[in-house]
């Protein structure tokens, strides 16, 4: 009878070989226990912190092809206060090269959101990588350059303006101690009454038409007034004078003056 020689059996052996391969690789490339943290894609990909205009453009976009103007404008006008992105979606090649782009500058997330978007502008944070504003197809430069002057710009203090000084005001010597002399109520005088105004005419009014629909608003009641020289227009609610017109009917108008109801009545086509 064979004997097998002393020691683990094969299927263990090789599990622990195996396991302690992979931990010595590990203490290899990651340096063991004091190994730095894992550094988040933004990070290591573009460290910068300056601000970034990320235009989305395809050449079969007419509002992108308008905007390359304002780009070459931007360029000049901005210089290294933030940097200027092209995400091209044109085609299936330029959406890949677009996404590597956006992957190395930390704007994967962005350009997910945004690719759909052409001709659409916007502003990124260069740290947090988070737009702060997207503008469609805005042609003036100028709006970009304020907004980018508007951000906080790091590292940069404003100065703080000097108080201006006051001069010294004089010392005043107090004088002797003279006693205020009462005031004096000036003797009640009486409140002439005020006359009413005299009320104003009631106006000599005929209805001429009515124009009269189940919405209120669009009432109409032809009104001829003594003296006028054309025809008036009055919808309920409207002022004729010191009369109202409270409600047009379909055969008459009724206004009130104060307390008081007056009716006329349309006699000119009535059945």
């Amino acid at each position: 009878m064979r004997t097998r020689p002393c020691g683990f059996p094969r299927g263990l052996a090789r599990s622990i070989g195996k396991a302690v391969g992979s931990l010595w690789l590990a203490v290899l490339v990651g340096g063991g226990a004091g190994a730095a943290p894992p550094v988040s894609s933004r990070e290591a990909a573009d460290p910068d912190p300056r601000p970034l205009l990320v235009k989305i453009h395809a050449d079969w976009c007419v509002a992108c092809l308008q905007l390359d103007t304002t780009w070459t404008k931007l360029e000049r006008a901005v210089g290294d206060e933030a940097r200027l992105v092209v995400l091209d979606v044109t085609d299936r090649g330029t959406l890949a090269e677009a996404s590597a782009e956006a992957e190395r500058l930390g704007l994967a997330d962005y350009f997910a959101s945004h690719r759909s978007r052409t001709g659409s502008v916007g502003l990124v944070d260069g740290v947090s990588r988070e737009p702060i504003r997207v503008w469609m197809a805005e042609p003036d430069p100028s709006v970009y350059v304020l907004a980018l002057s508007a951000l906080p710009q790091p590292g940069r203090v404003d100065p703080v303006p000097e108080a201006e000084s006051v001069p010294s005001l004089p010392a005043v010597s107090a004088g002797p101690d003279e006693p205020i002399p009462p005031v004096s109520a000036a003797p009640d005088e009486p409140i002439p009454p005020v006359s009413a105004a005299p009320d104003e005419p009631i106006p000599a009014v005929d209805l001429l038409e009515i124009a009269w629909e189940p919405a209120e608003a669009e009432r109409i009641a032809v009104v001829a007034v003594a003296g006028a020289d054309e025809p008036r227009q009055l919808h309920e609610g409207d002022a004729l004078g010191p009369l109202v017109l409270e409600r047009i009917e379909r055969f008459g108008v009724v206004f009130r003056h104060g307390d008081e109801e007056i009716h006329r009545v349309l006699t000119q086509g009535r059945p």
